[in-house]
């Protein structure tokens, strides 16, 4: 008999126990933590810029073209786009069947960008389009600000793009990070269109000198062979190069006369300064002081997306240690908090699973005791509780589930069932030994012949009970399978433990 077999072979027994539980923590370890399962269509972002351009015109030059070689991506749903006049922004959201990965969906995404891609304005092919994976559940709110008042705004918005946001945005796990607020440094050319008129210079003459002369060029070297005469000196000839003054953009010529003696300049027919290069969208917040005084703030945001499947702890612990990290180097006046955080209640929701679970052990130590009246009888059921449902969690893992509100919550009802089984055993074992005044391991195998078939017809009783749930359809099967299938796996683990486990441990701890 099977049960035989492990119950005079302990070690083995209890290797298949340690082997389970081992698997259960490494796979709690790996497994993402999310508040409740994924039911949310996977979504690709795709992002294009036409700076300058209307609604109607990205919508005629960006958006058609793109959209016409999207139609017909595998497993998507649907496709969802806006445009921006303000910032002359274009994004498209690409819907896929819950279940897609996206990994292998996206390359077919970027092939089909590259198709459309010959159809889009110059402007748009120079800004370039960008493809993103990203959760659409926003994750993270951190504002940056000055609290003094005295670094401005403009100051702080580049730092966090030249220090902050790189950093962030490559942590594992995010998929797209935006700045909302920001304000990039950018010389602004303020049109004078009196002295356009007198200059008889139209807004195009100026784009057109601006982006000839505001480029990187490749001169190349002086005296390279081959060469007539030797030369003493060779040396890489350096062009200025793109504009890092405003002078130099002062300075651009729009036209001049042949000989040189008319002149006309960027700065004759505009003010140029150094400012914000767009203020289409502003951040404002109100923060209470340590007097409980409600004080406004303006600021630039950092928003965070994560990418579809991501352990949300262990992003929040990464960006977290990053921030602590910038920190140390960060500007005196610089202050940032965490306006928004949805893994506060994923935190939240596990504590209090957690809480439960340690209760339902203690409830399911002081019952066993209570009855059976025997301290190492009643460490049996205990010692197969954690093998059955942290053992869950390796299965779990490996059907692609998180941890989350409703595999924790069936974790806490498994508990119920899973003691069930141990106590059976456990009570035909000690009653076997009562009437027969046999050994604890005679008394073991002689239980498993009349116990062995019953547990069985538990477990598959169970499993009836809760496998057709996994069978519905829909976000409501999508978010009830997981809390099913945790509680099946549960009981089947259970089982296998009252098989091999439970007796093993009667014939070990039971004395008669």
């Amino acid at each position: 008999m099977l049960c035989r077999f492990f119950i005079l072979r302990p070690v083995l027994s209890a290797v298949i126990a340690i082997v389970l539980v081992i698997a259960g923590l490494v796979a709690m370890y790996a497994s993402p933590m999310e508040q409740y399962p994924n039911i949310v269509p996977p979504t690709l972002t795709v992002t294009a810029k036409f700076p300058g351009a209307s609604s109607a015109a990205i919508a005629d030059a960006v958006a058609a073209p793109i959209e016409f070689q999207m139609s017909g991506v595998a497993h998507m749903i649907y496709m969802q786009s806006s445009s921006s006049t303000g910032d002359s922004t274009y994004v498209l959201n690409i819907y896929f069947e819950v279940g897609t990965n996206l990994e292998l969906v996206e390359a077919d995404v970027l092939n089909r960008i590259s198709t459309a891609m010959p159809q889009l304005p110059f402007q748009v092919q120079q800004q370039g389009i960008t493809v993103r994976m990203m959760n659409p559940d926003l994750f993270l709110v951190i504002p940056f600000y000055s609290k003094s008042g005295a670094l401005s705004n403009n100051y702080i918005s580049n730092y966090l793009i030249r220090y902050v946001y790189p950093v962030i945005s490559q942590v594992r796990g995010v998929g797209v990070a935006l700045l909302h607020g920001e304000r990039a440094f950018a010389m602004r050319a303020l049109l004078d269109t009196n002295k356009m008129n007198y200059y008889k210079v139209n807004t195009q003459d100026i784009v057109n000198a601006v982006n000839d002369q505001n480029m990187q060029y490749a001169i190349g070297q002086n005296a390279m062979e081959p060469m007539k005469t030797h030369e003493k000196f060779n040396f890489v000839i350096n062009p200025p190069g793109f504009y890092k003054k405003i002078d130099q953009l002062k300075k651009t010529v729009i036209r001049a006369s042949q000989d040189g003696v008319q002149v006309v300049r960027v700065e004759d027919v505009a003010d140029v300064k150094m400012e914000a290069q767009s203020y289409v969208t502003s951040f404002y917040f109100m923060k209470k002081d340590k007097q409980n005084k409600i004080h406004e703030y303006q600021g630039t945001a950092l928003l965070v997306y994560l990418i579809p499947g991501s352990n949300q702890i262990y992003v929040k612990h990464e960006i977290t240690k990053a921030l602590n990290k910038i920190k140390q180097h960060m500007p005196a006046g610089i202050d940032f908090f965490n306006l928004y955080d949805s893994s506060d209640f994923i935190i939240l929701s596990i504590k209090a699973v957690i809480s439960t679970l340690l209760i339902a052990f203690a409830l399911v130590f002081v019952v066993v005791m209570l009855f059976i009246q025997n301290f190492r009888g009643t460490m049996i059921p205990i010692l197969a509780i954690p093998v059955s449902i942290i053992g869950a969690f390796a299965f779990t893992y490996a059907l692609g589930f998180s941890i989350n509100t409703l595999t924790l919550f069936g974790m806490v009802l498994a508990i119920g069932m899973v003691v069930d089984d141990a106590i059976v055993v456990l009570e035909c074992s000690e009653r076997i030994m009562k009437e027969t005044k046999c050994s604890s391991v005679d008394a073991a195998i002689a239980a498993m012949k009349e116990v062995a078939a019953p547990v069985m017809a538990i477990v598959l009783v169970l499993n009836a009970v809760f496998i057709p749930v996994t069978f519905l359809g829909g976000f409501s099967g999508v978010l009830m399978k997981q809390f099913a299938v945790t509680i099946a796996v549960s009981v089947t683990l259970s089982g296998l433990v009252a098989l091999t486990l439970t007796p093993m441990l009667c014939g070990l701890f039971l004395k008669n």
